[in-house]
């Protein structure tokens, strides 16, 4: 008698685990179905349909480079600062990347080249020395970043700003 009793335990939990979920997926695929149409969604596999949303998970520097404004001291891609810049973000991992990216962007992924976007770096208006930290403006993915006296002074301060970013953003 007690394991029929367990039995229907088991069967009745299986049956709601498999569907506690129902009432939230159905509101996310209306509002989903709200902007574009369900059918051709279909086509895609969750990881291809990740990337359509939210871009891809790897940083393409290159397309950064390219879509890329300097500002004041750092004039241009070859400037002794840009330079130092994209020598020490080449260093990161992806995941100190994307803590940059959400840094000065408010977002953790870069979008892909069919999209128009664009990054703008240069010197801030004030405290331009060794001392001080980077900061940004995240609506316009724009960092102001001193112009640091070497690689590893750029990289301590660069991970300090977005350790901190970080930290205030996941309270």
């Amino acid at each position: 008698m007690c394991s029929l009793y367990f039995s229907q335990f088991c069967d009745l939990y299986d049956e709601f685990r498999l569907h506690e979920f129902d009432d939230a997926v159905a509101a996310i695929q209306l509002g989903l179905a709200s902007i574009v149409p369900l059918k051709p969604l279909r086509l895609f596999t969750p990881s291809e349909f990740e990337e359509l949303v939210v871009g891809r998970a790897e940083f393409d520097i290159e397309l950064w480079k390219e879509r890329t404004r300097y500002l004041g001291k750092w004039s241009n891609a070859s400037s002794t600062i840009a330079k130092r810049f994209w020598r020490v973000l080449e260093t990161f991992t992806e995941e100190q990347k994307s803590d940059v990216v959400l840094f000065g962007w408010g977002r953790s992924r870069l979008p892909d080249r069919g999209t128009e976007w664009s990054f703008t770096i240069g010197p801030p208006s004030s405290r331009n020395d060794d001392a001080h930290l980077p900061n940004s403006h995240t609506c316009f993915f724009q960092i102001e970043c001193p112009t640091y006296s070497s690689d590893t002074i750029m990289r301590k301060r660069l991970l300090t700003a977005i350790t901190l970013c970080k930290d205030i953003s996941e309270k």
